[in-house]
C-alpha cells in the first residue's frame, strides 16, 4: 500500500507538468486525442474502443465512450470509484482501498482512482472518468502500468484534450 500512496502522490503532483511525449495519438471515432512516445501501437480502433500497448508491452490504455446521465460534476469521484470497481478491479481487491483524486485536464474534468493488481501481468492500474461539458465528450480511460513508468502515465493524462 506504501508504493500505492507514493504513485498516487506522484501521479498529483505531478498532473500539471509539462507534456514532452513524441506522438499525438487521435481517435476520430469519438473526438479525443492525447500524446504519448512513438513507440505505442494501435491494437484496437472502432466506435466503442480504442487500445493501444507500449512496445515493451509495458503500459496498456484503453480509452471508450462513457456515459451516464446521472452523473454530474459533483458526483463524478463517487461514480469513478465504482466505475473502476467495476470495470477493471472486480473482487481482486482483496480488501484493499483504492486511493484517488480529482483535477482538471485541459477540457476534462476528471476524477481518477489506482490500485495494485494482483495475479495480473501489469502493478497497477488506474482508471479514470474524464468530463468534457463544453462538447459532451465522456471518456473512461483505463491505464495498466509497472512500477517506474509513473511519470509517462502523468504525461499521457495531462495531455488529454476534446476536438471536433
Amino acid at each position: 500500500m506504501k508504493n500505492l500512496k507514493t504513485i498516487l502522490i506522484s501521479i498529483s503532483l505531478f498532473i500539471f507538468c509539462t507534456v514532452h511525449a513524441q506522438t499525438e495519438y487521435e481517435w476520430d471515432a469519438y473526438g479525443v486525442g492525447f500524446e504519448l512516445a512513438d513507440d505505442f501501437e494501435v491494437l484496437t480502433d472502432t466506435g466503442e474502443a480504442w487500445e493501444l500497448i507500449s512496445s515493451d508491452d509495458q503500459i496498456f490504455i484503453s480509452v471508450m465512450p462513457w456515459s451516464d446521465s446521472n452523473v454530474t460534476l459533483a458526483d463524478l469521484e463517487e461514480a469513478t470509484y465504482w466505475n473502476a470497481v467495476d470495470f477493471v478491479f472486480g473482487d481482486g481487491l482483496d480488501g484493499q482501498d483504492l486511493d484517488g483524486d480529482c483535477v482538471e485536464i485541459n477540457d476534462f474534468d476528471a476524477c481518477y482512482v489506482i490500485g495494485a493488481v494482483y495475479d495480473n501481468d501489469w502493478d497497477y492500474y488506474l482508471v479514470a472518468l474524464m468530463m468534457d461539458s463544453g462538447s459532451e465528450t465522456n471518456v473512461q480511460v483505463a491505464i495498466a502500468f509497472n512500477e517506474g513508468d509513473e511519470e509517462e502515465i502523468v504525461d499521457m493524462l495531462n495531455s488529454f484534450y476534446a476536438y471536433d
